[in-house]
């Protein structure tokens, strides 16, 4: 939006799921890649052993899924679409590396845009090996690195042992907030009690078990709550639930995080982000991708508590949430890290680097 504010003409590629909301907030953008989603059952079908890895080994599931299915799809939709439209620069995902791999092929100046912490280098590095294969050719060795960087974590979250990029840009992460986002009435309208935010991403797929279990933990305490479930979710799955919980697709985090008093959710990068810059204790739960480094730095900074997988129970939840809402460390430290965000230069100071970058 700042770059558009700037004056610059601004075009999304992305998938199918995403199109929608991109074009709600008023940017032209074009169908781009498949899904995680689809991916992960390519990746399977191909090699079913994959889904077996311990936890511990699951990185290699990503490799395969990002280095490869992924990579190559994007790879062959964003290479004619930088060859047509011939942009001056491409900002791209930090995971999305088939794109990268196009700025590269195509001669266009490429900056990666962070998720939350930096991608550590082992999985770079194994990532890079097999994006080669997809080339079929040759890429530096330094394709990360040598990119300028949009770094949206704070400083005390980064991973501190990651490799340097060629130029790292703070960035304020900001969520952006269409003409049409609100909140339900119930949350505009003020409350009694706290409110907590559950959430277990966007996409809920294969976590219906643990939201559930959340749910119910949550339900038993002193609170109001809104549970999201996604845009392709079932609020129904969830079954009966009391009248102090309200159960919705979706609600933009832009809107919604201010009225929030608490965050238990899966440990995306944009959702702790986000409730970090609103100063919110939280607890994560996290069940894949970088969710469980993302808990572990949490857990590390004090604004948080962490409940892996196999110790999500109402009784483990509604003991967390207790604690969180009760003991004000846990939101000292979090109004720390919001205070650290809200120093990050913002979208409009960030934009002119971005202009620069164009005229090397």
């Amino acid at each position: 939006m700042a770059c558009r504010d700037a004056g610059h003409e601004v075009l999304f590629g992305t998938g199918e799921r995403l199109r929608p909301r991109l074009r709600e907030l008023g940017f032209r953008a074009e169908r781009v890649g498949i899904s995680i989603d689809e991916a992960d059952r390519l990746a399977l079908r191909d090699d079913p052993g994959l889904d077996e890895l311990p936890r511990a080994e699951r990185w290699r599931f990503g490799v395969v899924v990002f280095g490869d299915v992924l990579a190559s799809r994007t790879l062959e939709d964003v290479r004619p679409l930088l060859e047509d439209a011939a942009p001056d620069l491409l900002v791209y995902d930090e995971t999305d590396v088939g794109a990268a791999a196009a700025a590269w092929l195509v001669g266009v100046p490429a900056v990666a845009h962070s998720l939350g912490r930096q991608v550590p280098d082992l999985i770079r590095r194994a990532v890079l090996e097999r994006l080669a294969e997809v080339v079929r050719g040759d890429l530096p060795d330094d394709l990360f690195e040598a990119n300028a960087y949009l770094d949206v974590c704070p400083t005390s979250q980064q991973d501190s042992s990651a490799s340097e990029p060629g130029e790292r840009i703070p960035l304020r992460p900001v969520a952006p907030i269409g003409s049409t986002d609100v909140v339900p009435h119930w949350i505009a309208a003020g409350r009694s009690r706290p409110l907590a935010y559950l959430t277990l991403g966007t996409y809920v797929s294969g976590q219906v078990d643990s939201l559930r279990a959340a749910a119910a933990g949550l339900g038993s305490l002193d609170v109001d709550t809104l549970v999201t479930v996604g845009p392709d979710g079932d609020p129904s799955a969830l079954g009966p639930l009391p009248a102090s919980m309200r159960v919705e697709r979706f609600v933009p985090q832009g809107v919604l995080l201010p009225h929030v008093d608490l965050v238990a959710h899966h440990g995306g990068s944009g959702t702790m982000l986000g409730g970090l810059a609103h100063g919110l204790p939280q607890l994560v739960m996290p069940h894949g991708a970088d969710q469980f480094v993302n808990a572990e730095a949490l857990l590390a900074s004090g604004a948080g508590l962490r409940m892996l997988p196999e110790e999500i129970t109402p009784e483990s939840v509604a003991d967390a949430v207790r604690a969180l809402l009760s003991e004000p460390a846990y939101r000292d430290a979090a109004a720390g890290l919001a205070a650290e965000i809200a120093a990050m230069p913002a979208p409009a100071e960030t934009e002119p680097k971005l202009e620069q970058l164009t005229l090397r």
